[in-house]
């Protein structure tokens, strides 16, 4: 039986996925995403790509399962990008709420926010924010949405007597579907519903490195590599959503450096924008907290600046 870590029996999603053709040592010949030993000890696992993965690149947990276009509710989808952007939008799914004297379902054509009841990538807390008005009476509303694990879900929330208040969802919302809220004293009463503030990403988010994937090639056809059907998708280098992805948690691998790194130099993680604006970018520093050390990961070799860098993993 084939072993991972510590000499346990590997898992079976570790066992596919695991090899790769190609390895340099050269920085000349690297490219991120490629191991640097042949003969190295290394942990990768499979996952599915959410959004676009990049080889050479971290990968964070996804917390909205089943990307666009697909039925996958799998835990293990990784992500790069989150979207929409990760600030509060108070009115990102509906702008327009009024009060009415007759029950009221929101749903369809009202949600005319800027996401509306679009997927959202991350998971997002949903908040509701009433307006000061004595036509807001105390009464229960309901929230049905698409929840992180794929699974459509109804919240109660409680609409406060005279509003003046912005009350959140407990759970997180993939797309929305519809706001029930019962009849109201009067017709004066305003609210929108948005999305809270992302919560930031952590090291525990990490979930490891996207490794390269050397038989893809620039052609754009059908039934090229696995994508029967779909002549859109670009067969690149780079994962697409829904697509299997092996992503390495332990071992040496050329990673998409922003900056030059020196052999034995920490290894930081980008959670956040900072001085650049791809997550997943490797580099030395924290970059003004935009950035995560990396337990047990170092830089093996010196690099020149932006580019491939030589590190190992042990996280």
């Amino acid at each position: 039986m084939a072993t991972g870590r510590a000499g346990r029996p590997r898992k079976k999603h570790e066992m596919s996925q695991i090899f790769q053709s190609s390895y340099s040592q050269r920085p000349s010949e690297a490219v991120p995403g490629m191991f640097t030993d042949a003969f190295a000890g290394r942990d990768v696992d499979s996952k599915v790509a959410r959004g676009i993965l990049k080889a050479g690149y971290g990968c964070f947990k996804s917390q909205a399962h089943g990307g666009a276009g697909t039925t996958m509710l799998d835990a293990g989808e990784v992500y790069q990008i989150p979207s929409p952007a990760a600030a509060v939008d108070v009115d990102a799914i509906i702008a327009t709420i009024g009060t009415t004297t007759g029950v009221q379902t929101l749903s369809g054509a009202s949600l005319d926010g800027v996401v509306g009841g679009a997927e959202m990538q991350p998971a997002r807390i949903l908040n509701v924010t009433f307006s000061s008005h004595a036509d807001w009476d105390a009464t229960t509303g309901v929230l049905t949405y698409v929840n992180d694990s794929g699974v459509t879900v109804s919240e109660n929330i409680s609409i406060p007597n005279g509003g003046n208040a912005t009350v959140l969802s407990t759970g997180y919302c993939a797309s929305f579907v519809s706001f029930v809220i019962p009849a109201q004293s009067g017709t004066g009463g305003t609210a929108t519903l948005g999305v809270s503030a992302l919560t930031a990403l952590t090291i525990a988010d990490f979930r490891g490195t996207v490794v390269r994937q050397p038989v893809k090639t620039t052609l754009n056809a059908a039934s090229i590599f696995g994508y029967v059907g779909n002549p859109s998708v670009l067969v690149t280098g780079d994962y697409v959503d829904g697509e299997p992805v092996p992503v390495m948690t332990e071992g040496g691998i050329w990673v998409y450096a922003e900056e030059a790194m020196s052999d034995g130099d920490p290894v930081y993680i980008r959670i956040a924008t900072g001085s650049a604006s791809a997550l997943g970018g490797f580099r030395n520093d924290a970059d003004s907290a935009s950035c995560v050390l990396v337990p047990g990961a170092k830089c093996k070799r010196d690099s020149t600046g932006a580019g491939p860098a030589w590190v190992h993993f042990a996280y």
